[in-house]
């Protein structure tokens, strides 16, 4: 029997209290709305004849293991409107093709603080254009979980991002982007475009609320490579915005680096992508790992001014080598003239399970004279970025839960006999990577 073509579901709200999270919108229960969803099938696929059995052999029997399990059924199309208090707030309809948008109409959506955001999407000579404007967008809870005590079948982030064809060019722009912790970014504009389903150019821009700029491209620079960067000449904003070490202040940032398409650098060495990051003149403020870290050394005092006025740091850099799922830091160096530390270690991005280890340095400034005397200053520090006294430390857990171990035995140990007390993972030698090497970069403050 022939199946239907097309399922309509209304939906009374009224009692029902919900969070539109896209929009950070909370909608009140006992507030009258409703939900009309219109779903256009495909046609039925063709049956398969059983009058005649196939023959089934070895061959057809690893052909069905290695083939990939079927496709989903698909929309041919969604339509949505969402009333409330009688007034039409959303009003959208999508089309599809092989699980691919193919055409996006949507009336301007205003709700919550998000204001006149509209939506187009289209298939222009085999790529699919999507283009995004709003006088207004609220970003503040789009990384926002569901409820975590209903367990959901896939769908998710990778759903969403099924939708896109692998040539797609996406613009954005937002006249006001909302963020976290009052801060928001004003002209943001977004422009991307992938090709074989591979991000072959991006820029993103934006003005924060105190003039500072927000700048970031991908670029491709070799057949086998692309290039990245994102820079700001205060990154406090950015972390603001994204919720991110809210009471940090100040900061100039420039986080650059590769991405590589065949999974090899250009030595031949197994990475996703390589880069470093470098943040200059900034004060740290509220970073609870940090705190501890600090206090377990029996540096209380520097433990006590992150909770106060903060701790002014001259220079936070890494380098960074990402292999599948793991991101390998090196070099880490963090220091202003009280304090500094070191660190090197991995972080799992499936997981969050992390492992670092590196010294803490008191007295900075004073402690790292000796490193700059040839021969003997590399004996008494150890590494760059070290001094003649310092305490080794090991940090590692998972998501949200770290555990720290110090190592008292090393503040008095010579910098090049520290590494045998080290505690934690082995930590390599301090080479510089030419893979890595960036170009030179000016930053205001630098020598405050």
């Amino acid at each position: 029997p022939a199946r239907p073509r097309a399922f309509r579901v209304f939906t009374d709200l009224q009692q029902a209290g919900f969070a539109l999270r896209p929009f950070a919108y909370d909608k009140p229960a006992n507030v009258p709305a409703d939900l009309t969803v219109t779903v256009d099938m495909p046609p039925r696929a063709p049956t398969i004849d059983q009058t005649t059995k196939p023959v089934v052999t070895d061959a057809t029997n690893e052909a069905a293991e290695a083939a990939p399990p079927p496709r989903k059924i698909g929309f041919d199309g969604l339509d949505i409107v969402y009333r409330e208090a009688g007034q039409e707030k959303v009003n959208a309809s999508m089309r599809f093709a092989d699980g691919k948008l193919t055409a996006l109409t949507a009336k301007p959506i205003t709700l919550g603080e998000t204001e006149d955001l509209q939506l187009t999407g289209m298939v222009e000579d085999g790529k699919q254009v999507i283009e995004v404007t709003a006088k207004q967008f609220d970003m503040r809870k789009i990384g926002d979980g569901g409820n975590p005590d209903i367990e959901t079948q896939g769908g998710g982030m990778e759903t969403f991002f099924n939708l896109f064809m692998p040539d797609t060019l996406l613009a954005v722009q937002i006249d006001r982007l909302l963020g976290r912790h009052d801060e928001s970014l004003s002209s943001f504009s977004l422009r991307l475009n992938t090709d074989a389903g591979v991000i072959e150019g991006a820029r993103i821009e934006g003005v924060f609320g105190d003039g500072y700029e927000l700048y970031g491209e991908v670029a491709r620079d070799s057949p086998d490579s692309r290039r990245f960067s994102l820079q700001t000449e205060n990154v406090s904003n950015l972390g603001r915005l994204v919720g991110f070490l809210p009471s940090m202040s100040g900061g100039s940032m420039l986080f650059q680096g590769q991405l590589w398409d065949r999974g090899v650098d250009w030595s031949g060495d197994p990475a996703r992508a390589t880069g470093r990051i470098d943040i200059v003149s900034f004060r740290a403020r509220e970073v609870p790992v940090l705190a501890r870290l600090l206090s377990l050394a029996s540096f209380q005092g520097f433990a006590d001014t992150l909770t106060g006025d903060g701790i002014r740091f001259r220079r936070f850099e890494f380098k960074y080598r990402v292999e599948g799922n793991l991101i390998k830091v090196r070099s880490g160096r963090l220091n202003g003239p009280a304090v500094g530390l070191t660190a090197q270690g991995d972080f799992n991005l499936s997981n969050g399970e992390h492992d670092f280890a590196g010294t803490v340095i008191p007295a900075y400034d004073i402690n790292s004279l000796f490193s700059r005397i040839p021969i003997i200053g590399r004996i008494l520090t150890g590494r760059r970025g070290e001094g003649v006294l310092g305490v080794g430390y090991r940090l590692f857990g998972e998501a949200g839960r770290s555990n720290i171990i110090i190592n008292p035995l090393s503040l008095f140990t010579p910098g090049i006999f520290r590494r045998i007390f080290e505690l934690g993972i082995g930590l390599s030698d301090d080479e510089e990577d030419e893979n890595l090497k960036l170009p030179p970069r000016s930053y205001p403050g630098e020598d405050d």
